[in-house]
């Protein structure tokens, strides 16, 4: 639960990294790079927002895996060079995926004993924290070989790598066949 919890967002964190370099790329000033960076942020709170807002805690569940997806499917298209508004789309797009980790959060809360909850959303937040500041710098030096569009295509390529590996603990309501609970109360059979 940890991994699902660290990976997604701590490998994205390295296409925000890359944002003032790909604009530098495009020809661009620096300051075009500022309503970028915001598209991230500005995604995140909307998508949390809505997630958390209008999604019972069962469809969070569900959409975890299909938002932890749509966090780095985007990036996939800086390999084609999009325009700066399009780039705006696709990361306000990218930070709405990261609501993802809303759905996760209830079961990671429930595999914790409470006495070690404290602790656990230290480690959490560690991992998180480190994971992210591993990533960026490994961005950089991957722009360093594919020029920044490449780099941010390639994040987005080892992000949906990772994503899919992570599956089962980014759908923590499904359960397969066999885990299935039974039905609470008497049974008819016909």
């Amino acid at each position: 639960m940890l991994f699902a919890s660290w990976m997604p967002v701590s490998i994205f964190a390295g296409a925000p990294a890359l944002i003032v370099p790909y604009t530098a790329a495009l020809g661009k000033q620096p300051g075009a790079a500022g309503p970028l960076l915001a598209a991230t942020s500005i995604g995140m709170v909307l998508g949390n927002a809505l997630v958390g807002r209008f999604c019972r805690p069962a469809t969070r569940e569900r959409l975890a895996f299909p938002l932890a997806l749509l966090l780095g499917v985007p990036l996939l298209a800086f390999a084609l060079q999009p325009p700066l508004p399009l780039v705006f789309g696709l990361l306000l797009v990218c930070g709405a995926g990261l609501s993802y980790q809303l759905g996760i959060q209830q079961a990671f809360l429930d595999n914790v004993p409470a006495e070690l909850r404290g602790r656990a959303f230290g480690l959490s937040s560690t991992g998180v924290m480190g994971g992210q500041g591993l990533t960026q710098p490994l961005a950089g030096a991957l722009a360093s070989a594919l020029g920044p569009a490449g780099a941010v295509a390639a994040v987005g390529a080892a992000l949906v790598t990772a994503v899919l590996a992570l599956r089962r603990a980014l759908s923590p309501g499904r359960r397969a066949p066999d885990e299935a609970e039974p039905p609470e109360g008497p049974t008819e059979y016909w």
